[in-house]
């Protein structure tokens, strides 16, 4: 994976556009959310979910490569710790953040069977009788 940018700067306009993506007006403003840290970036990795652009430091980098490779993202900004603080909320970062494409339902309202269900972390399959 090639690195789009090396960002040493709090004031880059790139760091400033993912730093607001905290409120959600600018999230759906730019049609993406944000994870970090490597557990939610390699669930948004094999959900095959459109990773647009992954912050890195240089030790993140190191350590989750292969996990960066796998995204397929489209930019990857490598980012010194001071500029990283800027992005995250964690009190101990693991230095990898990312924003990813919301995930859009196709529309099927003119097929035959214009009903679509979706479920999500359903703890019980008996429950789904019930729906």
């Amino acid at each position: 994976m090639i690195i789009t940018e090396k960002i040493t700067s709090r004031n880059n306009p790139t760091v400033i556009a993912a730093s607001k993506l905290v409120l959600r007006k600018y999230r759906e403003e730019a049609g993406v959310f944000t994870v970090e840290g490597i557990k939610l970036f390699d669930e948004a990795v094999a959900a095959h979910a459109e990773i647009k652009n992954v912050f890195v430091t240089k030790n993140a980098f190191e350590k989750y490569g292969e996990s960066i490779e796998k995204s397929n993202c489209e930019k990857l900004f490598l980012l010194t710790d001071d500029v990283f603080d800027k992005l995250t909320s964690e009190s101990a970062p693991q230095g990898i953040f990312a924003t990813v494409g919301f995930y859009t339902v196709p529309d099927r309202s003119n097929e035959d069977a214009p009903f679509v269900l979706v479920l999500d972390g359903v703890a019980d399959p008996g429950n789904l009788r019930t729906i």
